[in-house]
């Protein structure tokens, strides 16, 4: 018949009572557990954590040098077996500086996070830490209603004011915020490739040293049209700058069916072209959306109904347009001169 060990539960908390210091001095909180040690735990300052490990004797020590009164809070304990019990009349000490009962004594800590311009609005209340309560406001770039706004604000260092009213007294604290600027990323990519084209690398995300995702998309940065499949699919570009800062292009290509191609229409139409060859534009008889391919593939698409098409951008060559009124598809072979 086996046995298993039983443990006693671990209980713990602080000991000695809340205490009082003058500005500048120190406080020992004493912390006792009963139950198999090491212990670890940590404790919460309103503002920051704190932890302690490898706690082998009860009671131990340690010191506080709060620059205003600061209540101190038992959060967790444990021990090898798991978490202990945190007895309730032993969760808090507070340790109060004297000040003389009076507000010459305020003390405010303003300590707004450094963010980038496309990051979510601050609530700047919630950056303050104060040993009085009373009504808060702010001023500074970005600074609306208690709340900061990076994009407002703008790329670059801010100076915030943080001010507080208490007992018909104003005090302030101000701080520097940095807004970092957010990357401008783009991404080109071919518009169409084969379903039985090679994988190929990802190279059109700029700035460079990004990462790619998306169907077909392997290894972080090739493109595999016969694991994309047929269709459209989105492919993204992620660029993180050294503070952070995130931002996304995203562009579609089409992998299409092998041996599908741009074939010029055989049939008389109305449809007209002009001029063909040109240095540019191409005027068109009726509005259409407009497809051009080059030899390789799709280069270019306009899903808008227009009556002409720039083409200066593109190399010397001959191209293939796909035009479509709505009802019926012409296409016919310009060239580029």
């Amino acid at each position: 018949m086996s046995m298993t060990a039983s443990h006693a539960q671990l209980t713990a908390g602080f000991y000695g009572g809340n205490q009082t210091i003058n500005p500048g001095g120190s406080a020992t909180i004493e912390f006792r557990f009963n139950g198999e040690g090491p212990v670890d735990f940590s404790y919460f300052d309103g503002m920051y954590y704190h932890h302690e490990y490898g706690i082998a004797n009860s009671p131990c020590y340690f010191t506080v040098s709060p620059s205003f009164t600061t209540t101190y809070e038992l959060c967790v304990v444990k021990n090898r077996f798991g978490n202990g019990i945190i007895l309730d009349d032993h969760r808090f000490v507070t340790v109060t500086v004297n000040t003389g009962g009076t507000p010459e004594h305020v003390q405010m800590t303003f300590s707004p996070p450094s963010v980038c311009k496309n990051a979510d609005p601050v609530n700047l209340e919630s950056c303050v830490l104060a040993n009085v309560s009373g009504q808060m406001w702010f001023e500074g770039a970005g600074v609306v209603n208690n709340v900061f706004y990076p994009h407002l604000a703008g790329a670059g260092s801010h100076l915030l004011e943080a001010f507080l009213l208490y007992n018909g007294q104003t005090y302030s604290a101000h701080r520097n915020i940095s807004v970092y600027e957010v990357p401008q990323v783009s991404l080109w990519i071919p518009e169409e490739v084969s379903e039985i084209s090679s994988p190929f690398v990802l190279s059109g995300g700029r700035p460079s040293g990004g990462y790619y995702r998306g169907d077909g998309v392997v290894n972080g940065n090739t493109f595999d049209p016969a694991v994309a499949g047929v269709g459209w699919h989105t492919i993204y570009y992620i660029y993180t700058t050294q503070y952070g800062c995130q931002e996304v292009a995203e562009n579609k290509i089409y992998v299409r069916l092998s041996g599908v191609g741009v074939e010029e229409n055989d049939e008389e139409s109305d449809f007209a072209i002009y001029p063909n060859p040109t240095s540019g534009i191409l005027n068109l008889s009726k509005p259409c959306t407009v497809e051009v391919f080059s030899a390789v593939g799709f280069v270019k698409k306009i899903d808008a109904m227009v009556e002409s098409v720039d083409i200066s951008e593109l190399p010397c060559g001959v191209f293939s347009l796909r035009l479509f009124d709505g009802e019926n598809v012409f296409v016919q072979k310009v060239v580029k001169q």
